[in-house]
């Protein structure tokens, strides 16, 4: 018994060394230097130069995000902290840089073009460890200690074994329980102001889910029409790392806790695109191929021929709304063209009667809108890249496996297991308290004290 106290107390005291130095990630005192690699380094606009900037893929730990202005890059012997915003750094450079979600903006102090220059170039960011990892390990040295100050005996050790499991499945299914009450959807999504529009968010889950459902007089047209309308309208266009947590595309516990827990390990889950169309819809933003997918999950259901169209930078559907007939559908836009893919790869003028009135609508400058346009009509004539794929939407979401599963078959299970797994450890640790309770009583343990002397099982009273 003392042998499994004192195992226990040594962990309880390792837990809180791990938990003190996790908190001090938290500070960002571990940082991590890396060199910028010139051949990646690109032309940002005025004295301003790009490079992606180093991904962290390390499990339970992630980069200090951007709004931390916590990033530095070595320039000509001196550490330069991003605190400007791109903007400051393409007017002003001088050694100013700027981190946004995915690029480093950055200029040289004497403002040279850094292609030239030649010189090597180090980027120096903090090192977090995960809040659910700052939790768990905190949880240990709890666990640990009450352990070793209640395992007494060996009917209370086996009581602590049993506590073990039941805690962590109690707090587990309390999650599920709690997500049952929550929306996917956040309640700040509403306040975004996207470059599509107010017309980008025009439909909450519930009306979408309306539009959705299949009418007495509906035609695959009629639906296909209606459900690119729907998804388009309920589905906000961002995707700003900044907020990911805000708008659940990192999934909350309380949603799918394995998800999460996926998400720690494997970054194709951090950022989680969803395989069932109605979650996409319901968490409401996403982007062009989130609601591709969306738009070719709710068609099948109808038993429509829909497929991904994936473009040079650009995802759409094309979906057979007649025998043999083929229409391309836009959900990230809410736009319908009325011909198949072969017969746009070669009319630039069709694509632009489409795409133009909807794109000039939005709030953005002109020249900027140009440029969108451009982008998306060129996506279609540059045929060489483009794919439509075979079997819907597996090739889209071919990144997204885990345990041998494809997405498709891997989402509902992680589904049914949130709820499997904390049953199974809340079964397996009330049998264990359960036995712990009827364990039979040391011999010793029977004898109780008396004012005379003590009282022995056997009736016999010792002074």
């Amino acid at each position: 018994m003392n042998l499994l106290r004192r195992t226990l107390a040594t962990l309880a005291v390792a837990g809180v060394v791990a938990t003190l130095v996790l908190m001090a990630t938290r500070f960002d005192l571990i940082r991590v230097t890396e060199p910028l690699d010139p051949t990646e380094t690109s032309a940002g606009g005025g004295l301003a130069y790009r490079n992606p900037i180093p991904t962290l893929y390390a499990p339970f730990f992630t980069v200090a995000p951007p709004e931390a202005a916590a990033l530095q890059v070595l320039i000509s012997g001196s550490w330069h902290r991003c605190t400007a915003d791109a903007p400051q750094v393409a007017r002003h450079g001088s050694g100013r840089c700027a981190s946004g979600n995915t690029y480093l903006t950055w200029s040289r102090p004497d403002n040279a073009d850094p292609r030239v220059a030649q010189e090597p170039t180090f980027v120096r960011y903090p090192v977090r460890a995960t809040p659910e990892l700052l939790i768990a390990v905190l949880a240990l040295p709890v666990i640990f200690g009450l352990g070793a100050a209640f395992a007494t005996t060996a009917r209370r050790a086996v009581a602590v074994v049993g506590v073990i499991p039941l805690v962590p499945g109690a707090l587990l299914m309390g999650a599920n329980l709690v997500g049952l009450f929550m929306p996917l959807r956040s309640p700040t999504l509403t306040e975004m102001q996207s470059n599509y529009g107010p017309g980008d968010l025009r439909y909450s889950y519930e009306e979408a889910a309306q539009l959705l459902e299949w009418r007495a007089d509906d035609t695959p047209l009629s639906f296909a029409n209606r459900a690119n309308d729907a998804i388009a309208g309920s589905v906000l266009h961002f995707w700003t790392e900044s907020r990911f947590r805000e708008f659940r595309i990192v999934v909350p516990a309380w949603e799918n806790w394995l998800i999460r827990l996926l998400g720690q390990v494997d970054p194709a889950f951090a950022e989680y695109i969803f395989w069932d169309p109605w979650k996409t819809i319901e968490r409401g933003v996403g982007t062009c191929g989130h609601v591709s997918s969306a738009l070719v999950g709710i068609l099948r259901e109808r038993r429509i021929d829909a497929r991904m169209v994936t473009l040079f930078g650009h995802v759409v559907v094309t979906a057979e709304i007649g025998s043999g007939v083929w229409h391309i559908f836009d959900p990230d836009l809410g736009i319908v063209i009325p011909y198949d893919l072969p017969t746009l790869q070669k009319r630039e003028d069709l694509l632009r009667e489409a795409y133009g009135p909807v794109i000039r609508s939005f709030p953005l400058e002109p020249d900027i809108l140009a440029a969108f346009e451009d982008m998306l009509v060129n996506a279609y004539l540059d045929s060489a890249t483009n794919h439509i794929d075979p079997l819907g939407r597996e090739s889209y979401h071919s990144g997204l496996r885990a345990f041998g599963l494809w997405h498709s078959a891997l989402e509902p299970h992680l589904y049914r297991m949130k709820w499997l797994v904390p049953a199974g450890l809340m079964l397996l640790g009330g049998v264990i308290v359960a036995a712990a309770s009827c364990w039979p009583r040391r011999a010793d343990a029977r004898r109780t004290p008396t004012l005379a002397g003590t009282h022995t099982a056997s009736g016999m009273t010792t002074p």
